[in-house]
């Protein structure tokens, strides 16, 4: 019964493990996964910008997948725009 309890508590603390590691490391592949709050409303303000400036064929080659653990685009030119528009 000791033995059944102990694998009960072990097998429990892994899934709890396994689910901090899923939850922390969460990549939001555009086209795929629907942005957190922020980041989605940054993707529409910059789309929208470079529509106004009729420069939108700028984010032709573009993917906005995130890294919700670094709060960070993974292209380095949309980082840089997310940076300042956050620090704004």
């Amino acid at each position: 019964m000791l033995n059944k309890l102990i694998l009960i508590a072990y097998l429990c603390r892994i899934s709890t493990l396994i689910f901090f590691i899923l939850e922390t490391t969460m990549i939001f592949w555009d086209g795929e996964n629907v942005l957190p709050e922020q980041a989605g409303n940054f993707k529409r303000y910059l789309k929208n910008y470079l529509a106004k400036l009729n420069y939108e064929y700028l984010l032709d080659d573009k993917k906005f997948n995130y890294d919700s653990t670094t709060d960070e685009f993974l292209d380095t030119d949309i980082q840089e725009f997310y940076h300042l528009w956050t620090i704004a």
